[in-house]
């Protein structure tokens, strides 16, 4: 019963996901460190709370990030690894792995990707989205971050973090 009931959630939010990336010409989300609700172009969607580990790195659930861009997300239970497609974008990351590979390529992250206890997938914010072409940026005075992916067409490529310098990382070191 457990299972068939996190089954139904996964496909729901997901097709909440893809009409929400399909009604706009961009993807929005924002949310405080530690609070269960983001903000997806203004429709409240309760997840597994984001935290920060080390030097200031947030962590997020993957697959609703990821999804609410319109990528697709498959888990590989064997190997605690994610596969993510995008057009152009193919990430694969593997929990305590410090590297991922993007788009062939072998990339850092600031901390590897982390499994809660309830079993969500976390992984450094920065890193995914800007890999996707979102912009990431943080308001001092309401603690909020806010995540911009603007809507890319099927086969336009992802121009920027992918081919950056400081991918994982953003150029101003946040």
């Amino acid at each position: 019963m457990k299972k068939l009931l996190i089954v139904l959630l996964v496909v729901a939010l997901s097709l909440f996901n893809m009409s929400v990336m399909a009604a706009d010409d961009k993807v929005e989300i924002s949310f405080c460190v530690g609070d269960a609700t983001l903000m997806i172009n203004g429709s409240e969607v309760t997840v597994e709370k984001p935290y920060v580990v080390g030097e200031g790195v947030t962590l997020v659930p993957i697959r609703v990030i990821t999804e609410a861009f319109g990528a697709k997300v498959d888990w590989i239970d064997e190997t605690q690894t994610v596969k993510l497609e995008y057009p152009d974008v193919n990430i694969t990351i593997q929990i305590g792995n410090p590297v991922a590979e993007v788009n062939g390529k072998a990339e850092k992250l600031l901390a590897p990707p982390e499994l809660t206890e309830s079993g969500y997938t976390m992984i450094p914010l920065r890193f995914i989205s800007e890999n996707f072409g979102a912009v990431v940026s943080y308001d001092d005075a309401t603690e909020k971050i806010t995540v911009v992916k603007e809507k890319s067409e099927q086969g336009e490529t992802v121009k920027g973090a992918a081919d950056s310098k400081y991918v994982g990382d953003s150029y101003y070191g946040w």
